[in-house]
């Protein structure tokens, strides 16, 4: 039986050695006296030149032409012409983080006309952030210029009645309040709702109008006066509190782990605080929200809102999914909730809703058409939400195109495979780099898909993302059920020497720098980081001589060489990786 022969053994290309002797071989038997050729001399030179050229064609570029067909064997540019030729896939591009931070400005300082690209953040990691746009009262992205004022309130302006609404006190800045009255009546009689979205939302309670007409709005700190004792129904008093803007944040380049130093734009949670270009009385924080935004699957135009059960305390960590169940308007509609994906529980036809334990009430809003909720429709919201609106990603690697290549077939099969789930997330965004797919052991039709970006854990955003397509794709009987791995924050002893060729020293580092984040990236979910692939990753790059001394920090696996995830046992897992071994190494050029 003969061997198996690879790709590899049959590309193999020539070394200049071997090259420069058989051309030697051939002008001796022409009759050239090539023995008679002094070293340096111009004859030999030119030989030397011509198998120095001859081994570059034999050993790169003609095999990379033959690798070009084989989605196994083909990396770089040679892998993303054949993406898109043969698989009609494109190679996913480098993308900037983009998020949301909130302006403060104190009493006396500005008003200050913000235009997009002229404030910049700097964050604690050192990652720099400028601006693109404001939110509006709705929380829609707007690009244009926005006002920041001092802490206070517009004029109240309203119809009907000559009842008053006049606000005054601590705010929350930034907010286009709506009172609306639902009871006609003064105090102690009519009744009213607020909404701090310039009507989008109201609450869904109706508050009496206080006997003293005076009310402080538990959410927002801002106090209401009713006077005059005229509301009417449906009167709307409307006014803006100053003090707040919420500015679109956008990284000043697109990711880059391998970079020196890496730009990995995963800063957390009130950690961006620092204005770079400065205004008097004016701090800044990159706050989460409550809530992810709410993902609707369906055509139905009804909406739903949450807010606190409790004001003074945040929701609980959880995602929430409602499924309308007969269609109808708020209050007809029937519909059931699934809290942390245990199952659905039906709420009723009821246009409001306290999700038990997690301090969450849902609102039911009207749609532009009747019914606006329609059967089988679904809205996904997680808690809490994320300052991040988009992951920043590298550009796609090697390991990531070929995976997405490879699951172009199982795509085609008309049953679900876990390939085909794992294409369909790849397609679906591009901020998921790896997925894990995995049957569930006790429910017969739910597929598990645990997912994570080049940077490691995905937003809640980004798994709603997920909820809502796969939702959109799969059959009514499979059940996907999308999870985020979490970070394991992996790091490499710090005490380690490197010994390079002095003339290739500088070379050398952002190149290692470099050869150990694509190493990081690709070891995928639950995988296992092995010290020996560190080692060769290294003493791969020109000028290597040798690496001292290196380990990986809390090793736990092989005699505590290599490390295996998850290390929590059960969990679900994806390297971090974020050294900077050019500076944390000790460099010596020989």
């Amino acid at each position: 039986m003969a061997a198996q022969v690879t790709l590899a053994q049959l590309t193999a290309g020539k070394t200049r050695d071997q090259i420069y002797a058989e051309l030697l071989a051939g002008l001796q038997t022409n009759g050239f006296p090539t023995t008679d050729w002094a070293d340096g001399g111009a004859d030999k030179t030119m030989v030397q030149i011509f198998a120095t050229a001859l081994a570059d064609l034999s050993g790169k570029m003609l095999p990379n032409i033959a690798f070009g067909g084989f989605v196994n064997y083909d990396t770089g540019d040679w892998l993303t012409v054949l993406a898109h030729e043969v698989y009609e896939l494109d190679r996913n591009l480098a993308t900037n983080t983009l998020g949301n931070i909130q302006l403060y400005c104190a009493a006396g300082a500005g008003p200050y006309t913000i235009q997009p690209g002229t404030l910049f953040f700097l964050g604690q990691t050192g990652n720099s952030y400028f601006n693109t746009g404001y939110l509006d009262g709705t929380g829609t992205f707007q690009i244009g210029a926005v006002v920041l004022r001092a802490p206070g309130f517009s004029a109240v302006t309203h119809s009907g009645g000559v009842g008053t609404v006049t606000p005054s006190g601590a705010n929350s800045g930034g907010l286009s309040i709506v009172v609306k009255i639902v009871l006609a009546g003064g105090r102690n009689a009519g009744k009213f709702t607020i909404s701090r979205d310039n009507g989008t939302t109201y609450d869904a309670a109706q508050t009496l109008i206080p006997v003293a007409g005076v009310y402080t709005d538990a959410l927002t700190g801002i106090t209401i006066t009713f006077s005059n004792d005229n509301f009417l129904l449906n009167d709307l008093y409307s006014f803006q509190s100053y003090g707040l803007v919420t500015l679109r944040l956008q990284s000043e380049s697109p990711n880059n782990s391998t970079a020196v130093p890496p730009l990995n734009y995963t800063d957390p949670a009130q950690s961006i605080t620092q204005m770079v270009t400065p205004l008097a009385g004016v701090t800044c924080s990159n706050v989460s929200a409550d809530y992810s935004k709410v993902v609707h699957t369906g055509n139905g135009t009804g909406t739903i809102a949450l807010t606190r059960t409790n004001p003074a305390a945040p929701p609980s960590a959880c995602s929430v999914t409602l499924r309308i169940d007969v269609a109808g308007d708020p209050g007809v509609a029937s519909w059931s909730y699934n809290l942390n994906n245990a199952g659905y529980v039906s709420a009723g036809a009821v246009a409001s809703f306290d999700i038990p334990g997690v301090n969450i009430h849902v609102q039911l809003n009207a749609g532009s058409s009747s019914p606006g909720f329609l059967l089988g429709d679904t809205y996904l919201v997680r808690a809490p939400g994320s300052w991040i609106v988009q992951q920043g990603q590298d550009q796609e690697s090697d390991a990531s195109l070929k995976l997405r290549c490879k699951a172009r077939w199982p795509a085609l099969a008309v049953v679900p495979t876990l390939s085909k789930y794992t294409l369909w997330v790849l397609a679906a965004s591009t901020q998921i780099t790896q997925v894990l797919p995995q049957t569930d052991g006790t429910v017969n039709n739910k597929v598990n898909l645990y997912i994570a970006g080049q940077a490691g854990a995905v937003g809640q955003y980004v798994v709603n993302q997920m909820h809502a397509y796969l939702n959109s794709v799969t059959d009514l009987t499979d059940f996907p059920n999308v999870v985020s791995a979490t970070n394991r924050a992996v790091s490499l002893a710090a005490g380690v020497t490197v010994k390079v060729k002095a003339a290739q020293l500088a070379t050398a580092k952002p190149l290692v720098q470099a050869a150990i984040a694509a190493l990081m990236n690709g070891v995928g979910i639950n995988g296992k980081l092995y010290l020996s692939q560190l080692i060769d990753a290294i003493m791969n790059v020109p000028g290597m001589i040798d690496v001292l001394g290196l380990t990986i920090t809390g090793a736990n696996a092989d005699t505590n060489t290599n490390l295996q995830l998850p290390v929590t046992p059960g969990a679900v897992e994806v390297t971090q990786w974020t050294q900077d071994v050019t500076t944390l190494w000790t460099w010596t050029g020989i």
